[in-house]
Formats: C-alpha cells, structure tokens, sequence
C-alpha cells in the first residue's frame, strides 16, 4: 500500500501541493485527474522523490518516510 499525507510543495509563493493526501492500495489502478498547472506532476514527482517536498508524510508498505527529513 502506498499513503500519502498532507504533502506540501510551494515554488517561491506559490503554494503547488496545499496538503494532498493520497492513499493506493495493491492492485488498484489510479487516475489523477486535474487542469493544467494544478499539480499532477509535482505530486508524482515528489512521491517519487524527483522534487523534494516541503512537508508530509509517506508510507509505502512498511516504509515510513517524513518528507521535511528527507536529504538529497
């Protein structure tokens, strides 16, 4: 399982991801679904931690990650 909690990004002002929380179960099949410009791919890029993400939690199986002590 993958769950994903109030994870935050802003660019500059901008405030991108304002606490999105997310949660995908094995075998489901997900769509994220949104207009231009609203987040989509920050949100995949920072679940898979191509961006850093200024705030939130992730847990994916037995997995615990805080996205504000991720390094990298």
């Amino acid at each position: 399982m993958l769950k994903v909690n109030n994870i935050r990004k802003s660019f500059n002002d901008n405030e991108v991801l304002k606490g999105v929380d997310i949660e995908v179960n094995k075998g489901d099949v997900v769509t994220i679904l949104g207009p231009s410009g609203s987040g989509k791919t920050t949100l995949l890029r920072c679940i898979n931690f191509l961006e850093k993400a200024d705030a939130g939690q992730l847990d994916f199986d037995e997995q615990h990650l805080d996205y504000a002590n991720v390094t990298g």
